[in-house]
């Protein structure tokens, strides 16, 4: 029994790269850190995982090829032709498998970057993982962070956004930044929307779905000047979308006459731009239980209606070009450059 107890506490420091153990996580790490060995099976593994990402795209590409010409054929057929069916499941589920193996691959490829960069910066990067209790419900949060082939990583994230209401409960926050045109947009909402919604939302009388609502829509409001002011200064186009989820107690009576036990909460997200928020819902069928995903945000798209209109109405121009675009109405000379026609496939960022 001792030797099953030190065998699995031993497990637990493993560099797989190298295959070797380690009697601690210090040690480990000094390993992750120093090693040249490590460093020299970080980058045998990368090559390796490059040379698999190339095989799985042309895997994918041949499948993608094969369903195409399956449904043309199940299209021209005027009866059912079952085994046509059958070879197109198969496909489907080769297919899925080599999403997940690039995946995979890519996941691998990240890791390794992002172990060179804290090798080279000195720097620890951010946890990934959370965990926090509000009201009587217990969240664990996650994030996935792919570069992919980008030269920079403009995307961001915030796990630990934790605000008071006027009456002291907890309120527990979660965002995702897609950036472009560069990363400084992306870290300003990082280090100020935070301590801005903590501001806004400490200057209500109390917690209501109102005051949050009011709140973050302020909060995104001194965050967007604030950016804004400094990029005029700058001179520079880096802009960011944001999708947040705030978790908070319910306070007050429900609007229904449905009874609510103590300790309830609720879910309040807002989106920039065209970052999305998905909820997981298991709903019962004939069939048995089924997850069905519901949209909680809808895109800032420049082709909606009513940014459109909004658009329009300020002087703006939306147009297709590739995808639907918003447009300045001519030429502006910004950065030093003189920019032809200057626009964007989201209508808020």
């Amino acid at each position: 029994m001792e030797s099953a107890k030190a065998a699995a506490a031993g497990a637990r420091h493993v560099c797989y790269p190298c295959k070797r153990k380690f009697p601690s996580a210090t040690m480990l790490s000094r390993h992750e850190r120093s090693s040249d060995s490590h460093r020299r099976a970080l980058e045998k593994r990368e090559d390796k995982m490059r040379k698999r990402k190339r095989e799985l795209i042309m895997a994918y590409r041949n499948l993608r090829q094969q369903i195409i010409e399956s449904d043309e054929t199940l299209q021209s057929q005027t009866a059912v032709n079952d085994m046509v069916q059958s070879q197109r499941m198969v496909l489907e589920m080769q297919l899925q498998q080599v999403l997940g193996e690039y995946g995979q691959a890519q996941e691998i490829l990240e890791l390794s970057r992002e172990a060179r960069e804290t090798r080279q910066s000195g720097v620890e990067r951010a946890p990934r993982t959370r965990e926090v209790r509000v009201g009587k419900l217990e969240l664990s949060a996650g994030v996935a962070c792919w570069q992919s082939n980008k030269e920079v990583q403009e995307d961001r994230f915030i796990l630990d956004i934790e605000v008071e209401s006027p009456e002291g409960h907890v309120i527990a926050g979660f965002a995702v930044l897609d950036g472009h045109s560069g990363s400084l947009c992306v870290d300003h909402v990082v280090e100020t929307f935070p301590r801005n919604l903590q501001r806004c939302l400490g200057a209500k009388s109390r917690l209501t779905d109102e005051a949050m609502t009011a709140a973050v829509q302020e909060a995104c409001h001194i965050t967007d000047e604030e950016f804004l002011k400094k990029a005029r200064q700058m001179e520079v186009l880096d802009g960011s979308t944001m999708i947040l989820a705030l978790v908070y107690p319910q306070v007050e009576p429900p609007s229904s006459n449905v009874a609510r036990a103590p300790g309830c909460c609720r879910l309040l997200t807002a989106c920039v731009g065209d970052s999305r928020a998905v909820l997981c819902q298991a709903n019962s069928s004939e069939g048995g239980q089924q997850l069905v995903a519901a949209p909680l945000s809808e895109d800032h798209k420049p082709n909606r209606p009513d940014e459109q209109r909004r658009i329009e109405s300020r002087g703006g121009i939306v147009d297709f070009e590739g995808v639907w675009r918003c447009f300045i109405p001519g030429p502006a000379k910004f950065g030093g450059q003189m920019i032809a026609r200057w626009g964007l496939a989201v209508s808020r960022s």
